[in-house]
């Protein structure tokens, strides 16, 4: 006996948004639903619109649309490693760190890296969860 007593296995429980659908691949990876990528392509769309706007304003426009990256990196990091895709990984880094270059760059940033971005990283999980 344990003088903080017998050992009780805990039950999974749900979190506040429900339960996580597993991978079938057993890896622990949550998967990522077909409206959660239409979600983040639709706003990488938005987003790249919005800095494509910004970049035909001179100076004030270049400033805010680089903000409106950095934000977008946040955003896309964090919406999809709630999805199980971390866009820092070793497989997709590259990737992203050429977007986090175009995007940064005056003028160059009017190209839509987010949605191209967005595509292939959603391209990407589709095909490893259908093979799987």
């Amino acid at each position: 006996m344990n003088p903080t007593g017998p050992k009780i296995p805990l039950k999974p429980r749900a979190g506040p948004t429900g339960p996580k659908t597993r991978s079938q691949g057993g890896g622990g990876q949550v998967k990522m639903s077909r409206m959660t990528g239409v979600l983040l392509i639709t706003i990488a769309v938005v987003v790249d619109f919005i800095q494509f706007v910004l970049t035909l304003i001179p100076y004030i426009g270049w400033i805010l649309s680089m903000i409106v990256s950095i934000c977008a990196t946040f955003f896309f990091g964090i919406g999809f490693y709630h999805s199980g895709v971390n866009l820092f990984s070793s497989k997709m880094i590259l990737g992203t760190l050429g977007t986090l270059v175009g995007e940064v760059a005056p003028l160059v940033n009017g190209v839509p890296f987010w949605t191209i971005r967005a595509l292939t990283a959603v391209r990407l999980v589709r095909r490893k969860e259908s093979a799987v």
